[in-house]
């Protein structure tokens, strides 16, 4: 396992659990997850010249992150395996995938062959039924609570992404980012159902306003949306040259499909234009042009966690005036057009 981890990374998996699920090991033969190591978890934006990435990581390190932390909080198999299939049908690029296909405000469309690949693979068929383990048990990480439930609840996937985000793009160091983890508990939240709680308001309000920074400066900022929305056109005109198939975007590894861009001029060409990428214009209106460009429009992440205090458990929401502040900016930034210097 540990060799298809990215090394920086191994750290974190010792941070997010002391005892190493060794149940897992036997799954990291699948074909499935091995290609995740080669799908990288920042959507395509480290190949061009956007952003000046101190650290990469792929969608397997976040994936066994993301088993690790469910592992630590509820030493339950079925919930910790679900954990680690969540993104395995992720796209090359991961996220562009769902600009690809128009899902750009929820980026839920990725994940719409979960069970296809699990049950086309036999490693993982083979391993679950070792455990007897079900396939409806783990394929769908969104039954699960600690997995994955409703934003801006505090779950082990938006958890996971936000620590390392931290880590490798604001230089946060482990010790600081260990406070945080540390602080964790799970309680049972309004709906009487379970979630990951802070013990201490200030942890918790540093998790609550660096979950905005994150979205504000990668996932929802102009240089991603614009990246990613690039490479879904990259997609569909490869698509359209039957250089690859819809399918192809979810067994293909990232450098196997950069390769079969070479095949053809016109792919190569916007490969290049999309590896120098590093200014854009923006629009409020629609501009009047033949250049590329894209509403900025796409999924606003933040986390309010809950934190148990001595007058009840709330939500950070309702203990900081400054979250809310940051938190009701973030959410009304307007629809403006990104252009970029490319015609289709």
């Amino acid at each position: 396992m540990h060799h298809l981890v990215t090394p920086w990374y191994l750290p974190f998996l010792k941070l997010y659990s002391k005892q190493e699920p060794d149940f897992l090991l036997p799954f990291f033969e699948s074909s499935a997850l091995q290609r995740l190591a080669f799908v990288g978890q920042t959507c395509g934006t480290e190949y061009c010249k956007y952003y000046k990435y101190r650290l990469i990581h792929s969608r397997l390190d976040h994936s066994l992150g993301v088993a690790s932390i469910i592992w630590h909080f509820t030493q339950d198999p079925k919930q910790t395996l679900a954990g680690l299939f969540h993104d395995i049908s992720h796209t090359v690029f991961s996220h562009a995938g769902d600009f690809f296909l128009g899902d750009a405000k929820n980026h839920e469309s990725s994940e719409q062959y979960t069970q296809e690949l699990i049950e086309q693979d036999e490693i993982i068929r083979k391993e679950l039924k070792n455990l007897n383990i079900p396939l409806e048990e783990v394929n769908d990480y969104t039954r699960y609570p600690i997995a994955d439930n409703p934003g801006p609840q505090l779950s082990a996937d938006r958890l996971e992404y936000t620590l390392t985000n931290l880590y490798a793009l604001r230089g946060v160091n482990l010790e600081e980012i260990k406070k945080i983890y540390d602080d964790l508990t799970i309680l049972k939240n309004e709906k009487q159902e379970p979630e990951i709680w802070f013990q201490n308001f200030e942890q918790a309000k540093l998790l609550g306003e660096y979950s905005i920074k994150n979205c504000e400066g990668c996932y929802s900022s102009y240089e991603s949306v614009s990246a990613m929305a690039f490479l879904g056109e990259l997609f569909k005109k490869a698509i359209t040259k039957k250089l690859v198939t819809h399918k192809d975007l979810y067994y293909l590894t990232e450098p196997e499909f950069i390769k079969l861009l070479e095949k053809d001029p016109e792919l190569t060409a916007m490969r290049n234009f999309y590896k120098n990428l590093e200014s854009y214009k923006i629009s409020r209106y629609y501009p009047k042009t033949n250049k590329y460009f894209v509403s900025s429009l796409s999924k606003r992440r933040y986390i309010d966690p809950l934190i148990a205090t001595t007058e009840g458990n709330q939500r950070l929401s309702t203990l900081s005036p400054e979250f809310c502040e940051k938190r009701d900016y973030h959410l009304k930034r307007k629809e403006e057009r990104i252009i970029l210097d490319h015609i289709l």
